[in-house]
Parts: C-alpha cells; structure tokens; sequence
C-alpha cells in the first residue's frame, strides 16, 4: 500500500483481498490488531494529493480515484468487522484511538473534495475531472456514514465539519439535477444524491438530539424538499426512498418543540416567494404530520400555536388551483392528526382561531385572499365534521349564523350574475357562475 510505484491493478486487489477478509475476523483475535494497522496507511492513500497533480491527465485520474475508493470501501469494512459490540470496552477505546484519526483526515479531504467539486461544476458542468470527483464524494460519504454509525457520540467534535460540506454538496447537485437538459442530469448525481442522503440518515438516526442546529439549512427549498429528491424517476437508485427514509428520522426523532420552527421558516420560504415551490412546501408539510403522528399528547400541547401558524401557509396559498387542491388536502390532513391528540376543550379555541383567520364574512373585500380564505375554513371544518360527528357539533353550532350569511352571499352573487347575462342561455349562464372566484367557499358547504 505504501509504494508509491506499485501497479494500480494489483493495489486494488490487495485492498478488495483485506476488504473481503476482515469480514470474518474475531475481533477478539490478535491478528485484527494487525488489520487495525493498516487504516492509517488506507487513509494516506485516500487523502494523498494524486488528484490534484493529475488534474489534466484524466486517465491517471481515473486510475487515482478507483485507487481511492477502494481504499474508502476497504475502510468501512475494517470499521464494521473491527469495532466491538459494546462501547465500553478496552478493545473499543483501542479501536477508536484509530478510527478517530481516520474520521478526521477524511472529513478534511472531503471538505476538499466537496469544495472542489462544487467549484467545477459550477465552471463547467461537462468536466471529466468534476465527474471524477462526484464518483470520490460519493464514496467518502458512504465512508463516513459508516464511521458515523459505529463510533456514535464519538463523532460529536467532527460534526460541523461534515454536516456542512455534506449539505453544500447535496443542495449543488440538487440544483444541477434541477436544471439539467437531459433525462440522465449530470453523471453521478443520482449516485451523489444516494449517498448524501444516506449519511445525513446516519447522522439523524444515531445523533438526533445534536442535528437541530442545521434544520435551516437542512429544510431550504434546494436541499431536502427538492422534488429531484422525490421524483418518479428515482426508483431505480432509491433516492426517494432514502429521502423519505431521512425525512422520517427527523420528524421523529427530533422534538416537535425543535422542528417546528425550522418548519416552519422553510414552508414559509417556499410558499411566500416568487416562483412555484409548493412542491417543495408539500414535502415539509408531510414531515409535519409524521412529526404531529409521532408525538405524545402531552407535547403537542405547547406547540399548538405555531403548528396553527404553519398550517395558515398551506390554508391561505394563493397560488393556481392544483397546488391549492393539494395544500388543502396536507394541510387537511395536518390538523386532522393534531385534532385526534387534542381534548375537546383544545379544539375550541383552536378553531375559534380558525375562524378569526378566516375573517369575516359580511364585509368581504374585493380580493381573491378572502376567497381562498374563507373556502379553506370551510374545507377544514367540513373533514372534522365528518370525522369528529358529534364530538365536533359545539363547534359547528358557533359557525351557523357564518353559514347562513355565506348561503345569502352566494345567492346574492349568483343573481347578480344571472341579472347580467339573462340574454345568454341558461345553460351557458350556469357554467359560468360554477368558475366564478366568488363562489369558491360555496363547494365545501353544499
């Protein structure tokens, strides 16, 4: 591993030798001190400088990067046959003097790495050398996510320095996939997208409680809720999967009281700037309700006035019709899952809150928000009715007189209408009025 001259093809099968062969070794044995020896020499091979001294010898940087990811794979199968069961042992500490080190460099390579690739991507996005180094990001990903789920709290002191390369990467690639004019993106970036994924899991699932203050970033509308995340196509390499899988280990490991705010600001950042993110706003909606579905009843309660403020951004979005139609239905769905963890005496003066949102209904202004406004109020009370039955009828009983002056509203645009175009014929008349803004907070009542 240390010669500098050996051939390419016999380091890598020397590396895949010792990978497949650590597997079945006793961690107890004397000789897994000897395969522990070897990490840092796995180590100096991966972070060497050979690629950026072959930068414009494309082969010899092939040759260097499937060097290097070898070396990464043979590390993360020392680290998952080495490290023992428990974390309080001897042999534990012994293997962690090792492992951390080998953390270290390889969370500053890929720092370098990340940092590098981002630049050439941006400068060209058809350069050999940027797709060379997608392929070693990847790797060093995965590399780590290992690392990360056997050593655990250790990892604490490296978390900065991984979290934020590894979030510059995936909202660079996610914006590359974005944009890119051909079906296939950019080479790689599934694969990239895959293994980002996977290690922020890792991270998520094995330090929950340490991953708050990155929500912000994590939660961006480039990031995590990007729709290259969630398409249809991602089947094949199990992106969506494994952004579900992400999505869900942070809506329910992380204390409501924590992800709510960073909901919150990232809803807000998608639904109320310019350009069409609902999508986006549809997959931290989502995470809501995973939230909302994995928490106890007790702390909810706390958390009620700002679940309200989320749910009033998918409520009152003004945008077209479909991305209404299915933020009303998240958002629906939302404050259903909230309700069934409510008492009857929370639901009042959470819906009394509702109706106040809504405005009122006599001195309606000339706008579409009143519209929006008041048809979602009706939406949302119309699922609790009939969910709810009769747990809901207090609460439909002080919104009677509101349905009252909606039917006279309605019926007093509706002549309106019909007084102006008594020359067309009625059926004509009809249709037209059934697409009238005005009309929208009718449907939920009828």
């Amino acid at each position: 591993l240390l010669d500098e001259q050996a051939d390419a093809y016999i380091l890598k099968k020397s590396m895949r030798l010792l990978a497949n062969r650590v597997t079945d070794m006793d961690t107890d044995s004397p000789e897994s001190l000897l395969f522990l020896d070897m990490v840092p020499d796995l180590v100096s091979l991966v972070t060497s400088d050979g690629v950026a001294a072959e930068k414009e010898a494309i082969t010899g940087n092939r040759r260097n990067i499937m060097l290097k990811q070898g070396a990464l794979m043979a590390i993360e199968s020392f680290v998952r046959a080495l490290y023992p069961s428990t974390d309080k042992s001897r042999l534990a500490s012994t293997m962690a003097s090792v492992f951390l080190p080998a953390l270290s460099s390889l969370t500053k390579f890929m720092d370098k790495t990340a940092r590098g690739w981002i630049k050439d991507s941006v400068e060209n996005e058809e350069s050999e050398f940027g797709d060379a180094e997608c392929q070693l990001l990847s790797s060093l990903s995965l590399c780590i996510s290992s690392l990360i789920m056997t050593l655990k709290a250790k990892c604490l002191p490296h978390l900065p320095s991984i979290l934020k390369p590894l979030l510059k990467s995936l909202q660079s690639v996610n914006v590359l996939m974005d944009d890119a004019e051909d079906e296939e993106g950019i080479r790689g970036g599934d694969l990239l997208q895959l293994s980002i994924v996977k290690t922020l899991s890792a991270v998520a699932n094995t330090l929950p409680q340490f991953i708050p203050p990155y929500l912000d970033s994590l939660l961006s509308e480039d990031t995590l809720p990007s729709p290259t995340l969630h398409g249809e196509d991602k089947d094949e390499l199990s992106v969506n999967a494994a952004a579900v899988e992400l999505e869900t280990a942070l809506a329910t490991k992380v204390p409501i009281r924590q992800l709510i705010l960073p909901l919150f600001k990232g809803a807000t950042r998608c639904l109320e700037t310019e350009g069409t993110r609902w999508k986006e706003a549809m997959s931290i909606f989502g995470m809501l309700k995973v939230a909302i579905d994995s928490t106890e009843r007790s702390a909810l309660a706390p958390v009620v006035g700002k679940i309200f403020n989320c749910l009033v951004l998918a409520y009152g979005y003004q945008g077209d019709s479909e991305a209404r139609k299915a933020l009303l239905q998240i958002g629906n769905k939302c404050l259903l899952a909230l309700v069934m963890k409510l008492s009857e005496s929370q639901l009042r003066p959470l819906y009394a809150r509702f109706r106040e949102w809504r405005g009122d209904i006599k001195d309606v202004p000339d706008n579409n928000e009143s519209a929006i406004r008041r048809h979602a109020f009706w939406s949302l009370s119309a699922q609790l009715s009939r969910t709810l039955r009769s747990i809901f009828l207090p609460c439909t009983t002080s919104v009677i007189s509101d349905i009252i002056d909606e039917l006279e509203i309605a019926v007093s645009i509706m002549g309106s209408k019909f007084n102006e175009t008594k020359k067309r014929r009625i059926e004509e008349d009809t249709e037209s009025l059934t697409d009238t803004q005005e009309l929208l907070p009718l449907q939920p009542l009828l």
